[in-house]
């Protein structure tokens, strides 16, 4: 996982997000879930799993802070999701 980058927003597709390694970016995969929780917990999950796995030593603020990205643009979906029901 340690070689991995996650880009959680895509244009015009609020639930997917790509998975890319670093030696290989060709080799990108897609991947879209069912509603948005699926996505952030996927999302959260994978973050986790790059981070533990990375060799050199994180602080834990800086930790906290990549853990919260993409938070906020999938804070606005949630709510616009919730204003058009």
């Amino acid at each position: 996982c340690s070689n991995l980058m996650l880009v959680e927003v895509i244009p015009n597709e609020p639930l997917s997000f790509h998975i890319i390694p670093f030696n290989n970016p060709r080799a990108q995969y897609t991947l879209q879930a069912r509603n948005m929780e699926q996505k952030i917990r996927w999302c959260h999950d994978i973050k986790r799993l790059i981070l533990e796995s990375f060799h050199g030593l994180i602080p834990d603020n800086v930790k906290s802070l990549i853990m919260k990205l993409g938070k906020e643009h999938d804070d606005d979906y949630v709510s616009k999701e919730s204003l058009e029901a």
